[in-house]
């Protein structure tokens, strides 16, 4: 019973991850409160650490975040607004 209990866990949590648009590409998402350096330097180190990601680079004066890698935009956007900030997909 319990081989067949982690089957499924694994199974849902792949396809959680599938089910957004994954591929490998550049996206670039908006973030309207990053003010500062700090905000830039938190973003991208927490968003270094997920699957798929390759590149980060956040801009505080332009309110940008470029991600390149093979992602999930809206995985990383909610990832950045669990951080507190307000990020949408453009």
């Amino acid at each position: 019973m319990e081989l067949i209990t982690a089957a499924v866990t694994v199974m849902e949590i792949a396809a959680e991850r599938c089910s957004g648009i994954m591929a490998t590409e550049t996206m670039q998402f908006t973030v309207e409160d990053m003010m500062c350096n700090g905000c830039e330097d938190t973003i991208q180190h927490e968003l270094k650490h997920e699957d798929g990601v390759q590149q980060v680079s956040a801009n505080h004066i332009e309110g940008t975040v470029e991600v390149r890698g093979t992602i999930n935009p809206s995985l990383l956007v909610e990832r950045v607004n669990a951080l507190g900030f307000n990020a949408s997909e453009e």
